[in-house]
């Protein structure tokens, strides 16, 4: 990135911990003059034990598309409720 040029924020919403050691972050990626980004990006953990993104893995939804994909989730928690209530 050039000289006086400044990189946006992330802000980590919450990291999701996977059973093969790795890790879902669902994050929101700010920059000046552009909106906000949510990312929802799968890191991968080395040998060396460092959490890295993979950087073909990752989902980003900009602000008008938030509300659908919450709308997709509420119905996935529902269903669970609903597979839940049958076992």
């Amino acid at each position: 990135m050039p000289d006086g040029q400044e990189r946006g924020a992330v802000t980590l919403l919450v990291a999701i911990g996977q059973r093969n050691g790795s890790e879902v972050h669902v994050e929101v990626y700010r920059e000046a003059g552009k909106p906000p980004l949510l990312s929802i990006a799968l890191y991968r953990r080395t040998r060396a034990g460092a959490v890295l993104r993979d950087g073909g893995r990752t989902l980003r939804f900009f602000p008008d598309e938030w509300r659908v994909l919450a709308q997709g989730v509420n119905l996935a928690l529902a269903e669970l409720d609903r597979l839940k209530g049958r076992a």
